[in-house]
């Protein structure tokens, strides 16, 4: 009785029942002047009140610098969209996710450059109106 005991909870836990939140940074993409993406994941079966990416100019950044919360939707994957950068900077980025308790979970640390700016003749925007075009965090394919 006691092996069908213990390999009902191995069962019960490898089932991801009680899998622990865990979070991965995954790549920076769409690199400009003043702008990134970045991929990432979301792995577990606890409530989360919020996800997104924090990033600073220091290692281990944490969300009491900069953060982009990433859209609410049901999956894994997601991505976030941060901006007001400075151009030809080394940035340090982690993901994270806030538990309903408040706990943030960080993932692992990347860095990437942003590229440098524009030139004056260089068209950013919307040509039509010469409004700056603002994007969305949205999730990844």
């Amino acid at each position: 009785m006691k092996q069908l005991s213990i390999f009902a909870i191995f069962l019960f836990v490898s089932s991801g029942i009680f899998a622990q939140l865990s979070v991965t940074t995954m790549k920076i993409y769409n690199i400009q002047s003043e702008r990134a993406t970045c991929a990432f994941t979301v792995q577990g079966n606890e409530k989360i009140d919020q996800k997104g990416v924090t990033w600073s100019q220091g290692h281990n950044p944490t969300i009491n610098y900069y953060k982009s919360q990433a859209p609410d939707k049901p999956t894994n994957n997601c991505a976030a969209i941060f901006s007001g950068l400075k151009y030809l900077t080394l940035y340090y980025v982690r993901a994270y996710a806030m538990k309903q308790n408040g706990d943030v979970i960080y993932g692992n640390e990347i860095s990437f450059t942003t590229i440098a700016k524009p030139a004056n003749n260089e068209k950013t925007g919307n040509q039509k109106t010469g409004k700056k075009v603002e994007q969305k965090s949205d999730d990844i394919k």
